[in-house]
């Protein structure tokens, strides 16, 4: 071992633990412009106060033309003053999932984010949620 880096969050290991590795060899790649949130387990997700035209729009990029479901600053709108919207991960029987540190998996949106999955959609351990 020559040297040890630490992965930054959201970054993806592009290589396999102990590989061998070259000079200029790529490791990780990396967005430092995004700060994505990661499902910590396995589950089932299901959307809680995203609300579609509420706390979430489909936006539609001019330059491109993808459509993204980003959620919207949701206290503006008439109802969601008391709205947190989040992704719970939930089991097959429609409970939600408890973290090893005893905390419920559930995953607060901002205003801003990027919805990256279905509700409903299963999950694994490391799959990008927003």
């Amino acid at each position: 071992e020559r040297e040890r880096h630490r992965l930054p969050y959201g970054g993806k290991l592009l290589v396999k633990p102990d590989a061998e590795v070259a000079a200029g060899d790529v490791l990780i790649e990396w967005d430092p412009y995004t700060m994505p949130i990661i499902a910590e387990m396995k589950g089932t997700a299901n959307y809680v106060d995203l609300i579609e035209g509420v706390s979430v729009r489909e936006v539609t990029e001019d330059d491109t033309g993808i459509s993204n479901r980003t959620v919207v600053d949701w206290k503006q709108a008439a109802g969601g003053a008391n709205l947190r919207p989040r992704i719970t991960l939930r089991d097959d029987k429609g409970e939600v999932l408890t973290l090893t540190n005893g905390l419920e998996a559930r995953y607060f949106m901002s205003a801003g984010a990027i919805l990256s999955i279905d509700n409903g959609a299963e999950v694994k351990a490391g799959d990008v949620l927003a």
